[in-house]
């Protein structure tokens, strides 16, 4: 029997009406049953379950059940809430005279749908699902993403062209930063084609100061960039939990305080790889995430000097 104390419809403060108990009602679930734990009276049967019939994991499994049509999402610039004319569903109409009026009012709808003021602002986000898919972003991730660069064009709508991808990546590495995705800003250059680094720090700047636009989180630890490094060099996952060890003692002792934490991330894996015998070479560590080997091996001297450790080549 699957019950549980759940309020359940037509029940009154949970209090029998037979015995006058308090507080022991019980929702059989498989029957459909109101009954009392004290008494045994059956209060209400064949009553309807007013929950999902679907168990919740998250809350994007709670958007994605929803019976209730799309949720309300920051990736489109109406917020999801208007209606889209498919031309596939208007394609299988086999009337040729209604085909050509649903594909001429498909064509009206997108026009109307999209004014003149929101151009820029559909360019933000369309680039936005590019970079997205591009990454293979979480979606909790895209929506504030979208969330900054909704803000941006409402405070800014005056946005240069040549700036568009420069303020999409700047929005996405503040989301990735809020959320503790460890993502840095070689990645989007690359997925964006940007010049350099530095026009990802200029965006971040003007959204943040110029704009006046808050985004609050908390600086990346060390250790949430191991589980990248160590995929993209194939290392098996006891490697990982010894560069998560090696991390933990340099946070304690203050090795790792006021070092870049993705250095120390690149050090702590080489270091480990080294003591597992799954070694992989100062050069593919930097590679993998981006980094300098110079890096790399300063950050791998602080780790052996401070805990006297010997290598033997």
């Amino acid at each position: 029997m699957s019950v549980g104390r759940a309020k359940a419809p037509g029940a009154h403060h949970n209090v029998c009406p037979e015995c006058g108990s308090v507080g022991t009602l019980i929702y059989d679930y498989v029957r459909g049953e109101l009954v009392c734990s004290s008494c045994g009276c059956v209060v209400e049967d064949h009553t309807v379950l007013q929950e999902p019939e679907w168990r919740i994991f998250g809350p994007e499994d709670k958007e994605r059940r929803s019976r209730v049509g799309p949720p309300i999402t920051e990736k489109v610039h109406d917020k999801g809430l208007t209606t889209v004319i498919k031309m596939r569903d208007v394609n299988r109409i086999r009337n040729t005279r209604l085909r050509a009026k649903m594909a001429r009012l498909a064509r009206l709808h997108e026009r109307v749908r999209v004014g003149k003021p929101q151009r820029k602002h559909v360019t933000l986000l369309a680039t936005l699902n590019m970079v997205k898919s591009k990454l293979n972003l979480p979606e909790h991730v895209v929506e504030e993403a979208g969330r900054i660069l909704s803000k941006v064009f409402t405070t800014a709508s005056s946005i240069r062209k040549t700036d568009i991808d420069n303020y999409v990546a700047a929005a996405i590495y503040l989301a990735a930063k809020r959320h503790r995705l460890p993502l840095t800003p070689k990645d989007l250059v690359k997925a964006l084609n940007l010049r350099s680094v530095q026009d990802v720090w200029d965006a971040e700047t003007k959204i943040r100061f110029k704009l006046g636009i808050k985004v609050k989180y908390r600086p990346m630890k060390p250790a949430e960039y191991v589980p990248r490094i160590a995929s993209r060099l194939g290392l098996p996952g006891y490697v990982q939990m010894e560069a998560m060890r090696i991390l933990k003692l340099a946070e304690e002792t203050g090795v790792s305080a006021g070092k870049n934490p993705i250095g120390m991330a690149a050090a702590a894996v080489y270091l480990a790889s080294i003591f597992l015998d799954e070694k992989r070479t100062q050069k593919e560590v930097a590679e993998s995430i981006d980094l300098t080997e110079v890096t790399v091996r300063n950050r791998y001297r602080d780790l052996v000097e401070r805990f006297l450790i010997e290598i033997e080549v």
